[in-house]
């Protein structure tokens, strides 16, 4: 029996933060964009790419914007807060 290699069509995906303005770019598989075009979740479509790197797709905002608004701040021993802030460079 002979193994064929299949060659995966790749796709470059961009998007532009909508906070600090840096081009986040990630590569996909071609079928892949094609499910997640169709109502895939994002997760299920993109299992391979990072948290930081979806999240630019769904929300506009990159992993280090995200970061920056979405915090824990910790009290004591015993206790986290969640502390949302939004820091806009204008």
């Amino acid at each position: 029996m002979k193994t064929v290699k299949q060659e995966t069509q790749m796709k470059t995906l961009e998007k532009e933060c909508i906070f600090c303005k840096n081009k986040v770019e990630v590569k996909v598989k071609e079928s892949d964009y094609e499910n997640w075009k169709k109502g895939s979740h994002i997760q299920d479509a993109f299992p391979y790419l990072k948290p930081d790197e979806r999240e630019i797709f769904i929300s506009g905002i990159c992993g280090k914007c995200f970061d920056n608004m979405f915090w824990w701040k910790f009290l004591n021993k015993m206790t986290w807060v969640f502390i949302c802030y939004k820091e806009r460079k204008v």
